[in-house]
């Protein structure tokens, strides 16, 4: 198995090497990690990997930290995130949720919380399902 993902990884490397550089920052998250192959062929680059096993997959997550692995478990169409940050970052971050199909669900005034900057602020988004136009007519026909 190791020897298959060695062969991907350098064919995507391959892929990349016009677009990334020695000191560009790259973050990887293998979406079906599974046991961690994608992420322990990637030892010898230089990249973050995090593994994403789905709620509903295989419960691998313990084989990939017996591995040394990162890892999580999530559930891909619904998620939260909280952005503790100045007003000028959040409002940068509110302009591009409808095209990410995120949603505003809490803006918090940090002022309640001793010691933090007048100007910052706590915002809560959820991530939407994301379904197109065919998939959301074939999922209300189920209903």
């Amino acid at each position: 198995m190791q020897e298959l993902w060695g062969r991907r990884v350098e064919n995507y490397w391959n892929l990349l090497s016009p677009k990334i550089f020695s000191d560009t920052l790259r973050n990887v998250m293998d979406m079906k990690g599974n046991l961690g192959s994608f992420a322990a062929a990637l030892k010898y680059k230089d990249v973050w990997v995090m593994n994403v096993v789905p709620e509903d997959g295989p419960k691998t997550l313990t084989i990939e930290y017996d591995r040394g692995l990162l890892g999580t478990i999530h559930n891909w169409p619904d998620g939260f995130i909280i952005i503790r940050d100045k007003q000028l970052v959040i409002k940068f971050v509110k302009k591009y949720l409808t095209a990410l199909h995120w949603e505003a669900v809490v803006k918090g005034d940090s002022t309640l919380d001793p010691g933090q900057d007048g100007d910052e602020v706590v915002f809560v988004i959820q991530k939407k399902l994301w379904l197109t136009s065919k998939s959301f007519r074939d999922t209300e026909s189920k209903k």
